[in-house]
């Protein structure tokens, strides 16, 4: 099978004299498009650098006059703790604003629906940090 070949389930293949960095560059050039958003376990052993075409998502204007993104400011995921939401368009960040009241009657915090809310910390789910990185040709 040569480079960039399918299998049958569609997966890429790639020849077994392929180096390391192609392997990844190839299999990751078929899978995700160019400004295509990733998570990364960089801090691992074995984890190699990445490669000249991915950048951390740290806010960082792009200076690759090969890459379609130059000059593009790239999205802060990493440095302003976000994490990625869904939606129709790729805008840019937003915050979800809600008010919170105090009932008279009981003294209890409402979120200005139905639900009261009880106590004054917020759980959160365990969770597992990573860093974002994008495909930037």
């Amino acid at each position: 099978m040569t480079q960039g070949e399918f299998d049958n389930d569609g997966v890429a293949q790639f020849g077994v004299n392929d180096n390391d960095e192609d392997k990844f560059d190839n299999t990751f050039k078929v899978a995700t498009p160019i400004g295509g958003v990733l998570a990364w376990v960089k801090n691992l052993t074995g984890v190699p650098d990445l490669t000249t075409n991915y950048v951390e998502c740290n806010g960082q204007v792009l200076s690759d006059a090969d890459s379609p993104l130059n000059g593009e400011t790239m999205p802060d995921i990493n440095g302003s703790n976000q994490f990625i939401r869904g939606n129709s368009s790729s805008t840019g960040t937003g915050t979800g604003s809600h008010t919170h009241g105090l009932n008279p009657s009981n003294g209890s915090l409402y979120d200005g629906g139905t639900s009261a809310i009880v106590g004054t910390s917020i759980t959160q789910p365990t969770y597992y940090d990573v860093v974002f990185i994008i495909r930037v040709k």
